[in-house]
């Protein structure tokens, strides 16, 4: 088997280094210019030498512009001078939310606000001014360094997100909302005017009496709080959808400050911790105007939540569309967060794990944060690859050799690429905002990633879509689409699912599937805009589940705001999909919270049942599709458990025609994955990953895949197969939370 599509290679090397945090002045030791140069010559020489061959140099415009056209270059200068002394390539990382004090004092409207009315140390992103004085920052940066070969790429959005603006010491969720910049509030209504064209129009979706779009003011809270008989949800999701614009204009526009100057260079952005509803970031948006995709990627060791890097590395990487996918951090130590808030500490095996993890989702690049543990903030102690000292650890020796071994054959690891994936799952921007302003996202996103684990864990390969993707017809290139909970969905959207599962397309949905339109606004009958038609049953009765740690809401006197309810209902299967599927009569699953009885229509299979006899999954024929929909949210207490749910998916997905070309024979809930890498001429990379506490002995099939030769990178050791049936079925042995890299070659192949 072999992939002859890659995307476009700015490089012919794999780039892989550090972040250091004395490259940040409050980071830093108080050092001399002379002392300052000498630490950091000891510890690039370091980086170096353990064999990374790229330094990531932060330019913070709070470091650099000390007064208005003042600058300080000193530091930077010496930082400079030794990477080019020690041949190490350089990505400029372009720090403009680093807002200069100067700025603030001189320029008090550049200030962002927030929604208390706290006036913030950051600048405003919508800020023209700022904007100006960004542009100067970046020209300056770029005038004096970027003319260098050392320089290959920018990247201009650290962490992007509204996160970054500092915010007043308060738990309020309206110290957390931005931005009421009057130049921003001031935007808002030409955007309403573009968006909806016409009064009248938007007096119908707002259900109001507007005389001029002037007249529209962004709502200052969540509608949840907003007065019982006044609520309207449309404002506050046209607010947020009007920040997330603006976040992505900005990003952009520090994009094409770079673009003026170095129009051939890497351009990336680093967009993290997505929360449509706070944050603002459509990665779909921003991407868009990126060279290539970046984020960070903080793996958790954690047990229970290894999957959620797959999760976050595939979430990511598929708003790239053809772009390298790149990680611009990966955890290199243990989580610090002040006094009470450290994780466990990582371990060599880990930090092999997360390398090749990041390896077997296709990244092209990995940067770790950081070199050596912080020294100042709240992060002192933590997220180093180094001791205290700087003395080199397994770990940075480790993730070292690593580099050293991908660039010794870097042409065809950048060639390589994963297996194409015929799984999309909907990722629901308008359900994430709607629900933050009910009170919390939680189970949208909690909903996506269950449904995500239900497939990943079995070894299929997964892409997900955004609306705008689906309504522009990417659905042609999936054969089954995943919905876990579209809380609230646009008639456009459902409209081209109808008509993609009557053409032979496959879809798996959760409950609530469309129980909004697009505005928010509910629909009679739930699945909404005809969707019931295609699976054949439609919700008629909700049911709260309990667990014994919840306080039940009364009916008595309201309970307002968020109430956790995290019961696990039990569902049978009564019918299975197939006769010779993996899913049997009496399997049994758990669902989450709720229980959404279904009225299934005459022709309509009736799957599954809880307790008291109601259907809670069921299977529609519609045209020469199916659609399964099952009445619960699709959150599992474990991701990788082989319960009756992960059968029922596991048999949808065959009858929609999906194969798994890399699977786990004996994984048995365990927390271990094989992922897959291919190139032209026959050969592969097998990525093998465990989880686990303890030793994991792999027995993994390879489908169609008959190999003459597998060898562990790191080791050189020959790694056992079998061949048969036109399969290859690989043994190996791995240490608790370890993982390899295998690469192999099928018989005929021209190697590597």
């Amino acid at each position: 088997m072999s992939n002859p599509a890659a995307p476009r290679q700015p490089f012919d090397f794999f780039p892989m280094g550090h972040c250091h945090h004395a490259d940040f002045l409050k980071q830093s030791p108080p050092l001399n210019p002379k002392e300052y140069k000498e630490f950091m010559r000891s510890d690039l020489t370091r980086i170096k030498e353990a064999g990374f061959n790229v330094h990531n140099m932060e330019f913070g415009w709070l470091d650099m512009e000390i007064r208005q056209d003042l600058w300080d270059f000193e530091r930077t200068d010496a930082v400079f001078e030794l990477c080019q002394e020690l041949d190490l390539r350089i990505f400029a990382w372009m720090f403009a939310e680093l807002t200069p004090r100067w700025l603030i004092k001189k320029y008090p409207e550049t200030r962002a606000i927030a929604a208390t009315g706290y006036a913030s140390e950051t600048h405003s992103f919508g800020s023209n001014f700022a904007r100006q004085r960004i542009r100067n920052f970046t020209h300056k940066v770029i005038e004096r360094y970027g003319n260098s070969p050392l320089v290959i790429g920018y990247n201009v959005g650290i962490e992007t997100g509204l996160f970054w603006i500092e915010e007043q010491d308060s738990n309020e969720v309206a110290a957390r909302l931005w931005d009421y910049n009057p130049e921003v509030t001031a935007g808002f209504p030409g955007w309403l005017a573009k968006k909806y064209g016409t009064l009248d129009e938007l007096n119908r979706i707002y259900r109001d009496h507007y005389a001029a779009f002037e007249e529209v003011e962004p709502p200052n809270s969540r509608f949840i709080h907003e007065q019982f008989m006044l609520i309207n949800q449309v404002p506050w999701l046209d607010w947020r959808l009007y920040m997330s614009d603006l976040l992505t204009g900005y990003v952009h526009f520090k994009g094409e400050c770079v673009r003026q100057l170095k129009p051939k260079t890497v351009i990336s952005d680093q967009t993290y911790v997505i929360e449509p509803g706070i944050n603002c970031q459509n990665i779909w948006k921003i991407n868009a105007k990126m060279d290539v995709l970046g984020t960070s990627m903080f793996v958790s060791s954690n047990p229970g939540e290894f999957v959620r890097a797959s999760y976050w590395e595939d979430y990511f990487r598929s708003s790239s569309k053809g772009k390298q996918y790149w990680i611009w951090e990966l955890r290199s130590g243990q989580n610090a967060w002040g006094l009470n808030n450290w994780s466990s500490p990582i371990s060599a095996a880990e930090t092999g794990r997360f390398i090749w993890q990041a390896i077997g989702q296709n990244a092209k690049s990995i940067q770790f944060w950081n070199w050596r543990p912080h020294i100042g903030g709240v992060e002192v102690g933590g997220h180093g690859f180094t001791e205290r000292d700087g003395t080199p650890t397994e770990r940075s020796m480790r993730a070292g050799n690593i580099c050293k071994i991908l660039n010794q054959r870097a042409d065809w690891i950048l060639a390589a690429d994963m297996p194409k994936a015929h799984i999309a799952i909907l990722d629901s921007e308008v359900s994430r905002i709607i629900a933050t302003g009910e009170g919390s996202d939680r189970l949208v996103f909690e909903s996506q990633v269950g449904a995500y684990a239900l497939f990943k864990s079995q070894g299929f390969y997964v892409d997900f879509v955004s609306e705008e993707e689906i309504q522009a017809g990417g659905l042609k290139d999936y054969r089954l689409l995943v919905v876990p909970f579209a809380y609230a969905m646009h008639a456009a959207t459902a409209k081209t699912i109808q008509q993609w599962v009557g053409d032979g397309g496959f879809l798996f949905a959760g409950m609530w599937c469309g129980a909004k339109d697009g505005f928010g606004f509910g629909q009679y009958v739930v699945p909404g805009f005809g969707l019931d038609e295609v699976f054949g049953a439609r919700e008629e009765r909700l049911t709260p589940f309990f667990s014994e740690q919840d306080a039940r809401v009364t009916n008595m006197f309201g309970t307002f705001g968020v109430v956790q309810i995290t019961g696990r209902p039990l569902f049978e299967i009564i019918e299975p999909l197939s006769p010779d599927g993996a899913a049997r009569v009496g399997d049994t699953f758990n669902g989450f919270a709720y229980v959404s009885s279904l009225r299934a229509e005459q022709g309509t299979d009736v799957i599954a049942r809880d307790g008291r006899g109601d259907a809670v999954a069921v299977r529609g024929h519609y045209g020469q599709g199916q659609a399964l929909i099952v009445g619960t949210f699709p959150i599992r207490l474990k991701d990788f458990a082989e319960d009756g749910l992960t059968k029922l998916v596991y048999d949808f997905a065959s009858l929609a025609g999906i194969t798994r070309p890399v699977s786990i024979l004996n994984r048995h809930d365990k927390e271990v994955e094989a992922k897959l890498l291919l190139n032209k001429g026959h050969t592969g990379l097998l990525v093998l990953l465990n989880a686990e506490p303890e030793e994991f002995n792999f027995e993994v099939r390879l489908e169609g895949m008959v190999l003459k030769s597998a060898v562990n990178l790191e080791t050189g050791a020959a790694v056992q197969f079998t061949k048969r049936d036109g399969n290859t079925y690989v043994r190996a042995r791995l240490a608790a939370q370890d993982a390899a890299g295998i690469y192999f070659e099928e018989e005929g192949a021209q190697g590597a």
